[in-house]
C-alpha cells in the first residue's frame, strides 16, 4: 500500500473502533449494523492483501548468486567429461557444444543459462553409456537436473512475483474504493441523525472521520509546509546571489588594486623623466696622417681660461 492508502485505512479503523464502542446507541438501525460488519470485513481483507503484497515483494529468499555458482560447478564437470571424450574420438562438433570453461558460463545471461544447461543435460544422457569411463554417472546427471530446476525457479521468480503483485494491487484498489464508498456515501448520511440524540457519539465519529476525508492533511499544515519549502528555496537563491556578489566584489577589488599599482608606476616614471637633465657630450679626435704625431688633447681648463681672457 502507498502511504496515502495506509493513512486512509488507519483512519477507517478509527471510525470502526468508534462504532464498536457505541453499539448500544445504534443497535436498532439494522442497516448501520450491517454496514459496520461490512466495513470490518473490508478492513480485514485489505490487511490480508497488504500482507501478501509485502510477502511477494520480499519473495525470493534464496541466494541467486550461490545457486548459479552450484549449477556452474556441475556444468563444468559434465562438460569437461564430454569434451574430453569428444576430443579423443575426434567429435569436434560435440566438443564445441560442451564448453568446460567457467568464464564461458559466467558470460551466459541468467535467462539463457537454464536453457543452455538443459541442452548439456540432454547431450550427456544421450552419450551416458560411453561416458561412464570418464566419471559420468546417472547421479551426477540427476544432480545437474535438480540444480537446473532450482535455478530456473529463481530466475523466473521475479516475473511471477511482479505478476502476482499486480493482481494484488488490483484487488487492493477495488477494496479501498468499496471502503471509501461505504464510509463517505453510506455511513456519513446515516450518522447525521445522532448529532442531537447522541452528541458525544457523533463528535467521536466526526473526530475519527477527519482523517478519512480525501484531503488527509489539514489545509493549515499544507500551507505551512508550502511556506517552509518556499523559504528554503528563497534562502538557497539568496545564498547563491550573496556568493556571486562576494565573488564579483573580490574581483573588482583585485582590479582596483592592480589599477592603483599601474598608476603609481606611471607617476613615478613621469617624475623621474621630468627632473633628469640629459647633456650629450661629443668628442672629436682627429686622425693623424702618416708621419705626423698625434696632437695632444686640448686642456679644458686652458681653453676655458683663454676664452675668458
Amino acid at each position: 500500500m502507498t502511504k496515502r492508502q495506509s493513512s486512509y485505512v488507519y483512519a477507517a479503523k478509527n471510525v470502526l473502533n468508534v462504532l464498536m464502542q457505541n453499539v448500544a446507541i445504534y443497535a436498532f438501525i439494522s442497516v448501520l449494523v450491517a454496514l459496520r460488519d461490512r466495513i470490518q470485513g473490508r478492513l480485514d481483507l485489505i490487511e490480508t492483501i497488504a500482507q501478501e503484497q509485502e510477502r511477494s515483494r520480499r519473495g525470493i529468499g534464496m541466494d541467486k548468486t550461490r545457486i548459479r555458482g552450484l549449477l556452474t560447478n556441475t556444468l563444468v564437470v559434465v562438460c569437461g567429461q564430454m569434451r574430453s571424450w569428444a576430443n579423443q574420438t575426434n567429435q569436434n562438433d560435440l566438443a564445441e557444444q560442451a564448453p568446460a570453461s567457467r568464464s564461458h558460463w559466467a558470460r551466459v545471461s541468467h535467462l539463457k543459462l537454464g536453457e543452455k544447461a538443459n541442452v548439456i543435460l540432454k547431450l550427456a544422457r544421450t552419450h551416458l553409456d560411453k561416458l561412464t569411463g570418464y566419471g559420468m554417472t546417472p547421479e551426477l546427471l540427476n544432480e545437474l537436473e535438480s540444480r537446473i530446476a532450482t535455478y530456473n525457479a529463481i530466475a523466473l521468480a521475479p516475473r511471477h512475483a511482479i505478476t502476482h503483485r499486480k493482481t494484488l494491487t488490483g484487488l487492493l484498489a477495488g477494496e479501498l474504493d468499496g471502503l471509501r464508498n461505504d464510509l463517505e456515501n453510506v455511513l456519513a448520511p446515516l450518522m447525521n441523525q445522532f448529532e442531537e440524540i447522541a452528541p458525544a457519539f457523533f463528535q467521536d465519529y466526526k473526530n475519527a472521520r477527519l482523517l478519512v476525508t480525501p484531503a488527509t492533511t489539514p489545509i493549515e499544515v499544507i500551507r505551512e509546509r508550502a511556506a517552509t519549502k518556499a523559504k528554503k528555496v528563497a534562502d538557497r537563491r539568496q545564498a547563491r546571489q550573496d556568493k556571486a556578489k562576494a565573488k564579483a566584489d573580490e574581483k573588482a577589488q583585485i582590479r582596483a588594486e592592480r589599477q592603483a599599482k599601474l598608476e603609481s608606476i606611471r607617476i613615478n616614471l613621469g617624475t623621474s623623466t621630468s627632473t633628469a637633465t640629459l647633456t650629450p657630450t661629443i668628442t672629436i679626435t682627429p686622425v693623424p696622417r702618416d708621419g705626423e704625431e698625434t696632437p695632444a688633447e686640448p686642456n679644458p681648463a686652458a681653453t676655458a681660461s683663454g676664452l675668458s681672457g
